[in-house]
């Protein structure tokens, strides 16, 4: 039959093979550009061993994603949030840990800079964001690191969109006015070189000390490393963790609610999705162009 149409033949393989090599194709470039969990750890964690955050006030049937700390559950019905409880008196994260364990926290808020073209608003990072234990996601590329509230660091296109050089004066009017010494630069691996970013102690863009705000403060653990029976126990007491340990070796389906699951299979279904939307328009086109059977 195929030496018969040879060009009917075509159109059928043609039909068959498009949506084919499209999916194929689409998965592909997916998966390249997904972290595998080694490359996952350090975009998240950079040397630390886990990442704690304060949810919920204690709360025993709070539980979260191995894979996520933004995915958690405080209550018995499947809804899955991933915003602070409205319940009061929240612990610590200083409380959770013995008093020799080393923590380094992170705040992120936004501040308004003088640029050279005028005034502009960009995110900025409290906390110590270049401290070696945060190297593969913060890294040091000139300068020296701050030492005092009135030095901070930029990445390096900040610079040039502020119109200045390391040793200059940064200007801002919020969320509080002041000047501060660009000491040195940073780039961060979640942003492109363009991007526009400044860096300083804890406190110093908005005022809000780690401790008085740990809803909002992300804190690392740099030499402790928790693993998934710990990390429920944090659970009860209202915080949720991103483990090194966990990302490289997750627990086995079925120890925890494999509702979350479901949100680490997105990017599959959207490419799934995607190819079918492409495929169709394509199947159809050619399915036009094969003459009937007799």
């Amino acid at each position: 039959m195929a030496g018969q149409s040879p060009g009917r033949s075509a159109l059928v393989v043609l039909l068959v093979a498009i949506p084919v090599l499209g999916m194929v194709g689409i998965t592909t470039v997916v998966a390249s550009n997904e972290a595998t969990p080694a490359e996952h750890a350090v975009l998240e964690l950079g040397s630390t061993e886990a990442r704690v955050r304060i949810v919920s006030a204690p709360q025993t049937t709070l539980t979260q994603s191995p894979l996520n700390d933004a995915y958690w559950n405080h209550s018995n019905d499947g809804v899955i949030t991933d915003g602070p409880s409205p319940e009061s008196a929240p612990m610590t994260a200083a409380s959770l840990f013995p008093a020799s364990t080393r923590l380094l926290s992170i705040r992120s808020t936004a501040v308004v800079a003088e640029t050279k073209n005028g005034l502009g608003s960009f995110p900025a990072v409290q906390g110590q964001p270049w401290d070696p234990a945060f190297a593969g996601k913060w890294n040091v590329t000139a300068g020296a690191v701050p030492t005092h509230d009135d030095e901070i660091m930029v990445t390096p296109a900040t610079l040039d969109r502020l119109g200045t050089a390391i040793g200059s004066t940064a200007t801002f009017t919020a969320p509080t006015a002041g000047a501060f010494t660009i000491v040195g630069t940073l780039r961060s691996a979640s942003l492109d070189d363009a991007a526009i970013a400044f860096y300083g102690l804890p406190g110093v863009f908005d005022g809000a000390l780690p401790d008085d705000s740990d809803l909002m403060t992300e804190w690392y653990l740099p030499d402790t490393a928790l693993t998934w029976t710990e990390i429920g126990e944090l659970n009860k007491q209202g915080a949720t963790v991103l483990s090194r340990d966990v990302l490289l070796d997750p627990p086995p389906r079925g120890t925890y609610d494999e509702g979350f699951d479901r949100y680490g299979s997105a990017s599959g279904t959207i490419s799934v999705f995607i190819t079918l939307l492409g495929g169709l328009p394509c199947s159809r086109w050619l399915s036009s162009l094969v003459p009937p059977s007799r």
